[in-house]
């Protein structure tokens, strides 16, 4: 493992298109019910990249028609943990999670895509 982690200056998060007004005016906030409803999640689950983020989240949820990809700036001092991609001999980042709020400033919307990729 390298002596000092460094967390890529942008990730991304893909959200159900429905939430992006909320996203808009409150920024990410962990403990929001999760895209099945079945739990509030204590973390905001963000990847290195649009292709990974989608793989943690929109490609596992078919039934929710419209997602929108968001670009994420931490600010210093948040609460991170980072899980890596055990496939690989050195440290590849497979998903940051954040325990607190990014606020709206960090957030920035990118695109917008359906479920099923069209």
């Amino acid at each position: 493992m390298a002596d000092e982690l460094t967390i890529p200056e942008c990730l991304y998060h893909w959200s159900p298109s429905s939430r992006r007004k909320s996203i808009r005016k409150r920024g990410l906030m962990p403990g929001k019910k999760s895209v099945d409803g079945s739990w509030c999640p204590p973390v905001i689950c963000l990847a290195t990249s649009a292709e990974l983020a989608w793989s943690l989240s929109g490609r596992n949820h078919p039934n929710i028609p419209e997602w929108d990809l968001w670009a994420v700036y931490l600010d210093e001092g948040h609460q991170t943990e980072v899980l890596f991609d055990d496939r690989y001999e050195e440290d590849v980042i497979k998903e940051v999670r954040v325990y607190d709020r990014i606020y709206k400033r960090g957030v920035w919307y990118v695109a917008s895509r359906s479920s099923n990729g069209l």
